[in-house]
């Protein structure tokens, strides 16, 4: 199997499964693009800038295991037929940060299976 590097800014959301609880459905996506990383004497700076290509896909089923806890399983899709599939390798954490509207979280996941 060959190595895969990639760096996307992936959008879209999150949101309850109806009737199940605990259980949230989240879809995102990401154009390609070029992400590029400065440091310098004013600190990091970081631009992300879009290139032709097609975009990304990631959707997953999460389902909480405890207040902050929870288990994760969806795939990564990269134009046409090219499709990772990962799941949690163990459980990711998803707690408050400084921002009012945001969450902070962690997690590692594992490759199940892949397609190209």
């Amino acid at each position: 199997m060959r190595q895969v590097v990639y760096a996307l800014q992936f959008r879209g959301q999150a949101a309850p499964v109806e009737g199940q609880e605990g259980i949230l459905a989240a879809t995102t996506s990401s154009p390609s693009a070029a992400i590029t990383t400065t440091i310098g004497g004013s600190g990091l700076s970081t631009t992300i800038a879009p290139v032709a290509g097609s975009d990304a896909r990631f959707e997953s089923r999460v389902t909480m295991t405890g207040e902050q806890a929870f288990k994760e399983e969806g795939t990564i899709t990269f134009g046409e037929g090219n499709r990772l599939r990962f799941s949690t390798l163990g459980e990711g954490y998803l707690g408050p940060c400084a921002g009012p509207k945001l969450s902070a979280g962690a997690v590692m996941w594992k490759l199940d299976d892949g397609e190209s």
